[in-house]
């Protein structure tokens, strides 16, 4: 959509106050080359030098060639610079006197500044575009400079075809013309900030590696299309050419709008005059040299810490951070992770206390909310297969969407991997042929099995069992349980629920305490067996 790699961005003045400079020099004085680091500054308008910016290029009578001399340049700017992987940052901060018009002319001229107060941003768009303009050429790898396909003049003909403009309340938009030649907004494609200040104007603004490479291929008729990791390679050169357009007006009609252009070049003699159309690198005149390495006086520049891998409460975690200038890595632990009972219903003496550490440390269970682990709540049975899952470590993200057989388990619930995983896996089958039992709570019997089946997978000696004609309820034991049974009491993973007595009591509900400390005994039985 781009055909330019020109950038205008058009300003129209809301203040200022006089600032004279002279300007007639004979002879432009080069700006020196700048030293350029990979940075990521912040784009909000404010030029703060920490950042990362480089040193300043001088927009002045000495740095900048007139292209006409209407009137004496009026503006003195100083300009910043910065790359990274993703665009090109540029920082202006402009110094400059709009009443500065030609007040000695013959006839005289009635000399209006190009305020807010007269003509304002939106009036009009593209090459017809009001108020003082500023202009960035790029040219990287000095493609543009020896490409003998590129006519340098000609990206300055179309240079609007980028403008940004700021409007009354001092937003910013930035438009540009599609391959038709009709303008259309483009602000999503850069980012910039910038504010109207009493001196003048500033402004930040990020361009992304993307928009110019296209452009530079586009500009040499597909011959060249550079590499961003060539572009940032450590001593590569980018060249920059500024512009200002100076603009006034000389009635209060706003019938005629005039302006002066200057850039800055490098070393130019007063007889070497302008012609158009004809290639001129000289307005590519400020040297940026690359700085990929932090091995002299740069100095890192880090970015914010990055999370590799979170702490749990078994193993520390990891963070790192890039040098955003040498790309150079650095990693710091995070330690692990203190558990701290934060649930106001389990007392530190609870006979369950262990067991809710031991589940809530490994993820096996979390708290109901509100601070509360609801110790005296019921486990349901789609609760107690996702258990199973975290449990084992399953990865259960292949059953998604998979049918479990069962018409109360949709495919697009919480548990549903879970369950069919579950099924498919031979842990549990359904209460009737069409239903899981959804909702339903677990029997202390059912979740027996389960954990059985987690500690058989989990490598743990199935053989002990438990003589369990000592049990008052022995005979009402299920037969589909009664081995599981048999091998939990004989680790201790089931014990009677009464003191005075030794009951199973198989078909009572599962308390959310009672299935903590259970899981937490299968876990010393394995640490037991190792």
């Amino acid at each position: 959509m781009k055909k330019i790699i020109f950038l205008i961005i058009s300003v129209i003045m809301l203040s200022a106050l006089p600032l004279c400079i002279n300007a007639g020099s004979d002879y432009i004085i080069p700006n020196p080359p700048v030293t350029v680091e990979i940075t990521s500054p912040t784009v909000d308008g404010n030029i703060t030098k920490t950042e990362g910016w480089s040193e300043p290029v001088y927009m002045n009578e000495d740095t900048m060639e007139y292209l006409s001399k209407n009137r004496p340049l009026n503006i003195f700017g100083e300009v910043y610079f910065a790359l990274d992987w993703h665009g090109f940052y540029l920082a202006a901060d402009i110094k400059e006197n709009v009443s500065a018009y030609a007040p000695d002319s013959n006839p005289p001229a009635i000399g209006v500044p190009m305020t807010a107060g007269l003509v304002y941003a939106d009036d009009k768009i593209g090459n017809g575009q009001n108020g003082d303009c500023f202009s960035i050429g790029i040219d990287v790898l000095d493609i543009m400079r020896t490409n003998p396909g590129v006519d340098v003049g000609e990206r300055y003909t179309v240079g609007p075809n980028y403008s940004v403009y700021i409007y009354k309340d001092g937003s910013f938009r930035v438009y540009g013309f599609d391959d038709n030649g009709n303008v259309t907004d483009i602000t999503e494609h850069v980012v910039i900030e910038g504010k109207a200040i009493d001196e003048g104007w500033c402004f930040e603004i990020w361009i992304p590696w993307q928009e110019i490479v296209c452009d530079i291929e586009y500009l040499t008729l597909n011959k060249s299309k550079p590499e961003i990791e060539d572009i940032l390679s450590d001593g590569a050169i980018v060249r920059v050419g500024t512009e200002y357009y100076d603009r006034w007006i000389l009635s209060e009609s706003g019938v005629a709008v005039l302006y002066n252009r200057y850039y800055t070049a490098e070393e130019y003699a007063e007889d070497n005059q302008w012609n158009f159309g004809v290639k001129r690198p000289e307005h590519l005149g400020i040297e940026l040299n690359v700085s990929n390495t932090c091995k002299n006086s740069a100095a890192h520049r880090w970015s914010d810490w990055i999370t590799v891998s979170e702490p749990t409460y078994f193993e520390k975690g990891e963070q790192m951070s890039v040098c955003r200038v040498c790309g150079e890595v650095k990693y710091r632990t995070l330690p692990v992770k203190e558990y701290r009972n934060a649930f106001s219903d389990v007392k530190e003496t609870s006979w369950y206390a262990k067991g809710v550490e031991y589940c809530v440390k490994r993820g096996y269970l979390s708290g109901m909310g509100n601070e509360k682990f609801s110790p005296n709540t019921a486990l349901t049975r789609e609760q107690c297969v996702v258990l199973l899952a975290n449990i084992l470590d399953a990865d259960t993200t292949a059953y998604l969407g998979v049918p479990s057989g069962f018409e109360d388990v949709p495919l697009t619930h919480w548990y549903s991997s879970a369950v069919a995983w579950a099924v498919d896996m031979g842990y549990v089958k359904g209460m009737s042929e069409n239903t899981f039992g959804t909702g339903l709570k677990i029997q202390r019997a059912a979740f027996a099995r389960l954990i059985y089946f987690a500690a058989r997978d989990l490598g743990a000696d199935m053989t002990v069992r438990a003589d369990l004609t000592e049990y008052v309820d022995h005979d009402k034991l299920p037969q589909w349980a009664y081995e599981q049974i048999s091998w939990a009491v004989g680790n201790n993973i089931i014990i009677s629920i009464k003191d005075d007595v030794l009951m199973v009591s198989p078909y009572t509900e599962l308390k959310r305490a009672q299935c903590a400390t259970m899981i937490w005994q299968m876990g010393l039985m394995l640490e037991e067996q190792k």
